[in-house]
């Protein structure tokens, strides 16, 4: 018995049809997939760029305050030479030159508050530029968030009054008998015994100085959303900096005899940015570095 030859012509062609739909989803998938991960390493780049000129701002920011503290300190130096080479001079003279002295470094004063005050500001503010300038134009990026985790913006780089001892009394304070300089132990008007207090610099190294922040990105891919209607995707970065290896309270006291020659001599004291490990900062900020 003859047995019949099925006829199978045809069959890949069912097969393709089937296949198909399933190729094509597989491909948008990848490209998709593409998209993302360029997303990723953009996100991710652009944020260490953006700490990275953060940290360079706040280096700026740490380096003027050492610029101040020097100046601060050279304004104490050169008025004690001036009480120290006095001879026979009136109580009335050393209330002024003193008076005159606590004017400048007030005036100082309030300069390094005012950078300490914008140093955060004005850091994640730099931030947010670059970050903008990288990621303008990326495909598929629906909104972009940065987030401040560390470094708030409404708070100082520190606190100007930090270099105290266990009484509450400044440490860097040189008390100055008027007898040493006049060789008068009271005022003729009063019978008082005079004592004036200098401060011989403002600011100490900070505790710590750092920035983090966090960057979140909600990207919608190209093809797979058309047909699916999927929500757009989250994606998140975090990067850390911080200004590195300067001391204020070193380059005051560099010897110097005007700023710019401070500057050469104490290249060495200033501030450079650097990006660091997320978890250096946190243990960094909590064992006081």
């Amino acid at each position: 018995m003859l047995k019949l030859k099925r006829d199978e012509r045809g069959a890949a062609v069912v097969f393709m049809v089937f296949l198909l739909p399933i190729i094509i989803v597989l491909v948008l998938f990848l490209v998709d997939l593409i998209v993302l991960i360029d997303a990723r390493m953009r996100l991710v780049s652009s944020l260490d760029r953006a700490m990275y000129a953060g940290a360079s701002s706040l280096s700026y920011s740490m380096n003027q305050i050492s610029h101040l503290n020097w100046l601060f300190e050279k304004t104490y130096l050169e008025k004690r030479r001036d009480l120290d080479r006095a001879s026979n001079e009136g109580i009335g003279w050393i209330e002024r030159q003193i008076g005159d002295l606590k004017r400048r470094q007030s005036l100082l004063e309030d300069e390094m508050r005012n950078v300490a005050h914008m140093g955060y500001p004005l850091a994640h503010s730099v931030a947010r530029r670059v970050v903008e300038k990288n990621l303008r134009g990326m495909g598929g990026l629906i909104s972009l968030k940065y987030t401040p985790l560390y470094g708030i913006e409404d708070a100082p780089l520190f606190d100007m009054v930090d270099d105290v001892g266990l009484d509450g009394r400044y440490k860097n304070i040189d008390v100055v008998e008027a007898a040493e300089i006049s060789g008068a132990v009271y005022d003729p008007s009063d019978y008082k015994v005079h004592r004036y207090e200098l401060k011989k610099y403002l600011k100490k190294d900070p505790s710590y100085v750092a920035m983090v922040a966090a960057l979140e990105a909600k990207i919608l891919p190209p093809f797979l959303p058309r047909f699916f209607a999927s929500a757009p995707l989250r994606i998140t970065a975090t990067s850390a900096s911080q200004p590195f290896g300067g001391s204020i309270k070193d380059f005051a006291n560099t010897p110097a005899e005007n700023l710019d020659e401070a500057i050469r001599r104490g290249r060495d004291f200033l501030y450079h940015p650097a990006l660091v490990p997320l978890s250096a900062v946190v243990e960094g900020r909590y064992e006081g570095r």
